[in-house]
């Protein structure tokens, strides 16, 4: 099943709200680590939360899905 316009909407959203997060600023080390693992659990959620589109894990919509959208978000943020 394709993403929606309603969660790339939410992703917009999301990033707009977490600039750092948003703009790929925060650094996956150890001092980031758990921040950046509780934003991806909280845009899943949201992701997921949506009433029509796909239901995935954190890692699914990392990969390829958020990384295409950030590079779109990065623009419009």
């Amino acid at each position: 099943m394709n993403v929606t316009e309603k969660q790339k909407q939410i992703l917009i959203n999301f990033m707009r709200a977490n600039p750092d997060f948003g703009r790929g600023q925060l650094r996956y080390n150890r001092e980031n680590k758990k921040q950046i693992e509780k934003l991806l659990e909280k845009v899943t959620s949201a992701l997921n939360s949506a009433s029509c589109g796909p239901q995935k894990q954190s890692k699914e919509w990392v990969k390829p899905r958020v990384e295409k959208w950030l590079h779109v978000s990065h623009r419009l943020l």
